[in-house]
């Protein structure tokens, strides 16, 4: 499963711009660019995107696709998809970074 439908009431949510909107996650993630798989925390996920702060000494780069897994609770995990593009990422401490992912269109 790549995509996550949303399904909202608007007077709970501000004002979206994005194409889709995102929920809040709050969970840990894993993500691996073809090597070792590297642990973070989802922030948020929308149809088309997911975002997640990762620990790492050398950030995603840029235009990378990764490999994206949303952990969600000791038995069960989620695979956001196999080839999820890097679209931004940004230093936040001390071998923090923001990432934010665009996930590949499901077919329908």
């Amino acid at each position: 499963m790549s995509s996550l439908t949303v399904r909202h009431r608007r007077e709970f949510f501000s004002q979206e711009h994005r194409s889709s909107p995102r929920i809040r996650f709050s969970c840990p993630v894993r993500w691996n660019n073809g090597c070792v798989d590297r642990v973070g925390w989802a922030r948020d996920a929308s149809e088309n995107s997911a975002g997640f702060v990762a620990r790492a000494i050398s950030a995603p780069v840029v235009g990378e696709t990764i490999r994206l897994i949303f952990e969600l609770g000791e038995r069960y995990e989620w695979l956001v998809d196999e080839q999820a593009i890097v679209q931004r990422c940004d230093p936040c401490g001390d071998d923090l970074w923001e990432v934010g992912v665009r996930l590949t269109p499901t077919e329908t």
